[in-house]
C-alpha cells in the first residue's frame, strides 16, 4: 500500500512535436489546405457565400500554420460530409473536401469524446454514444452482452487518456453495434457463423 501511495509513477512517453504531427497526419493535412486554397483562388465564383468561405478559410489557415499548436475545429466543421466545402464545391471539391475531413476527423476523435467514436481501455473495447443531456459527450458503452453497460466519462478526456484510453479506427464488436445498441441473438449468431468458415 505505501508504495503505491508513494511509489514512483510510470509515466506514459509522450509525444514529440514531430511524432505528434507524423501520427495525426498534419503535414498531409496541410498539404490538402494548401490545395483548397488554390482551388478557392482559382475558382471564379462571385457568390456571397463562396466569397466569404474564401476569406475565412484564408484567414483561418494563416492562424493554424502560425500556431504552435493548431487546431482543426473550424477545419473539421467547414469539411464535414454536407458542410460548406460540399455546399460550395459541390462534386467538383468532392475528393479533396474528402481528404482534407479523414485527417481533420482523426485529429477531432482523438482531442476529445465524439460520438460514435470507437475507443479502448483496459482491454475492453466501446463506443462514445450520441446521447447527451448537457451538450457533453463522453458516455461509454462497452461491448458486452450486458443490457446496460455503461460508464460516464464526460469532462474527463485528459484522465482516460493518461489511463490508457485510444481511439481506433475501427473495431468489430460482438455484442453491440456502432451506435451502442446491444445485437439481437440473429445478428450474433450470423456473426458467429461467418467468423467460422
Amino acid at each position: 500500500m505505501f508504495n503505491w501511495l508513494f511509489g514512483k509513477k510510470k509515466s506514459k512517453p509522450v509525444l514529440s512535436k514531430v511524432d505528434y504531427w507524423k501520427a495525426f497526419e498534419l503535414y498531409a493535412l496541410f498539404d490538402d489546405l494548401d490545395r483548397v486554397m488554390a482551388v478557392l483562388e482559382h475558382t471564379d465564383d462571385t457568390r456571397i457565400d463562396f466569397i466569404a468561405f474564401k476569406d475565412w478559410f484564408s484567414e483561418e489557415l494563416g492562424e493554424l500554420e502560425g500556431a504552435n499548436v493548431p487546431d482543426f475545429s473550424r477545419i473539421w466543421a467547414w469539411f464535414a460530409p454536407g458542410s460548406d466545402w460540399d455546399r460550395l464545391m459541390g462534386r467538383q471539391g468532392l475528393e479533396l473536401g474528402r481528404s482534407v475531413f479523414k485527417r481533420a476527423d482523426w485529429w477531432k476523435r482523438n482531442q476529445d469524446f465524439l460520438p460514435g467514436t470507437i475507443v479502448s481501455l483496459n482491454g475492453e473495447y466501446g463506443v462514445v454514444l450520441k446521447n447527451t443531456t448537457d451538450g457533453l459527450y463522453g458516455l461509454l458503452r462497452w461491448d458486452t452482452d450486458k443490457a446496460q453497460d455503461s460508464e460516464d466519462w464526460r469532462g474527463l478526456w485528459g484522465t482516460f487518456v493518461a489511463m490508457g484510453g485510444r481511439v481506433l479506427e475501427e473495431y468489430e464488436f460482438r455484442f453491440i453495434g456502432l451506435d451502442g445498441s446491444l445485437k439481437s441473438n440473429t445478428e450474433m449468431e450470423i456473426e458467429n457463423r461467418n467468423n467460422l468458415k
